[in-house]
């Protein structure tokens, strides 16, 4: 017997599926869905622990107490950052070195140090880094000498320096130049067993180690502020001396400068409206690169108080921020013209839809694509070598909507591999990188050296707990961490409790 078909009971089947895919579509397009399908999960809880010990201090920082210390508390900073044990002194007033593995000199005056008793803990294991290069004196020939300089002569001026690996994550030479690589170097010819870090394009060493007896001389030849492209290099002499294993935040953030903004349908782009080429050209570009680096966008919006003829911002507001969320990102406000009065207008237009960050001039950085150069991709990695951050920045407004538009977002997408190639940092929401950030601001940690073991102890643990790790030697064996190799002599360190160890040949 052949089955038969009841219409009206199939109208009614057809109907209660309609229904059912209506009712998800809209489910997909209310924040609710967000919410349930766990697009703003939280971290697991930070936890807290005793610290049974102090930190070890092993580390003597020499500075002139009377003269310009900038540069000393810059690297008092740093140290502090990097979790090192120290004790600051002034240069003329050297006092015990036992139970000091580190000694770091930062003043340009050598007048009144003792020399004598630095060359003497450099031949017997110390390691010594000369944080700035100084002033030449004749009196000072034969340490300059044991220092690796073979001859020097005055002050020189550089505007270039060219890094070598192994530096970091570094697999190549990197050329750097412009006003912000401006240095005042010691002119210097060094010793042939002289390991140069770093130069000019004119040969002039910048950054140089040199073995003397059982220890080691780490040679910055120039001069150091708070910002300066330079500092990378002082970090890589720490990393490798009295901060081998330092913690980072490890976390990076794509931001769009200005985006979404109010846009028209009377102005052309391309041959289209403004409004539509934004939409349909450069939004879909955006996602492109967005699904292949995984970059979790947070958009730094503007709401202005004249919107002109725009008006429909709003619903642009609401439809990008709905795509932002299922990227993965977030909408932040970006200060335009009064943040006190665009911030609640941005809330009342994305409506359930949280604004998480609120981003500053300094925070957006310079954006792309601006042609990407080294000095860009440098701007990146130093901040991925001294923090394990990087934020990148991506402006609409560079996009000119003509033939120049395919080489643009060749450059950016070259620019970005260049980067993951280098420095492959996770990019999550703005929000999310700030308070990792926060996290690794608050934690206080003891780094205890016992011949080729690291042990470190943490006082607040997270499953988002990192640390960079420099060594020349073989790891030999690992307790309760991760560690992935990410350089030559350069390894990305997880930890997977609120203690943990490593230990080197």
């Amino acid at each position: 017997m052949k089955p038969t078909f009841d219409l009206g009971k199939g109208l009614y089947v057809i109907s209660a599926v309609l229904i059912l895919i209506a009712t998800f579509l809209i489910f997909l397009k209310s924040p609710l869905f967000f919410r349930v399908a766990g697009f703003h999960q939280t971290d697991s809880a930070v936890k807290e622990y005793e610290l049974d010990k102090q930190q070890t201090v092993d580390t003597l920082l020499l500075h002139d107490s009377q003269g310009d210390i900038e540069i000393a508390l810059y690297i008092e900073g740093r140290l502090k950052e990097m979790a090192v044990g120290y004790r600051l002194e002034d240069y003329q007033s050297l006092s015990s070195l036992e139970e000091i593995s580190t000694v770091i000199l930062a003043t340009e005056d050598w007048t009144g140090l003792d020399t004598t008793r630095l060359i003497e803990f450099v031949e017997t294991g110390g390691n010594l880094v000369i944080a700035g290069r100084p002033a030449p004196q004749s009196t000072f020939q034969r340490i300059y000498q044991q220092l690796g300089i073979i001859e020097y002569g005055g002050f020189i001026e550089a505007e270039d320096v060219t890094v070598f690996p192994p530096f970091f994550s570094l697999d190549e030479k990197l050329e750097l130049s412009g006003d912000d690589f401006r240095q005042s170097l010691l002119s210097a010819r060094l010793h042939s067993d002289a390991l140069v870090v770093a130069e000019t394009g004119l040969g002039q060493p910048v950054l140089w180690t040199y073995a003397l007896g059982e220890g080691k001389v780490y040679f910055f030849n120039g001069v150091l502020s708070k910002d300066s492209y330079y500092a990378p290099l002082l970090t890589w002499a720490f990393a490798k001396t009295a901060a081998p294993i330092y913690p980072i935040v490890y976390a990076g953030a794509a931001l769009l400068d200005g985006f979404p903004f109010p846009t028209q349908t009377t102005r052309l782009v391309d041959g289209k409206s403004e409004k539509n080429y934004y939409r349909q050209d450069w939004w879909l570009q955006m996602q492109s690169l967005e699904a292949k680096f995984d970059l979790n966008y947070t958009a730094a919006a503007i709401y202005p108080a004249d919107l002109g003829e725009v008006n429909s911002y709003d619903q642009e507001l609401e439809l990008y921020t709905r795509e932002l969320v299922l990227l993965g990102g977030e909408l932040g406000a970006r200060e335009y013209e009064d943040l006190s009065v665009e911030l609640p207008r941005l809330k009342q237009a994305v409506g359930n839809y949280p604004i998480i960050s609120v981003l500053d001039e300094e925070e957006i950085r310079t954006p792309l694509p601006v042609s990407p150069t080294n000095q860009t991709l440098w701007e990146s990695l130093s901040e991925a070598f001294l923090y394990g951050t990087q934020v990148t920045s991506f402006s609409p407004y560079a996009i000119y909507g003509d033939e120049r538009d395919v080489q643009m977002w060749r450059d950016v997408t070259d620019f970005l591999d260049s980067i993951q190639e280098t420095y492959d940092v996770p990019y999550v929401p703005y929000s999310e990188m700030s308070k990792r950030k926060q996290q690794w601001e608050q934690n206080d940690y003891v780094i205890d050296k016992q011949g080729n073991e690291l042990n470190v102890t943490l006082r607040y643990f997270t499953d988002h707990t990192y640390f960079h790790f420099v060594t020349a030697d073989k790891i030999t064996a690992t307790s309760n961490c991760e560690i992935t190799k990410i350089g030559e002599q350069f390894y990305l360190v997880r930890a997977l409790g609120p203690q943990f160890s490593i230990e080197t040949e």
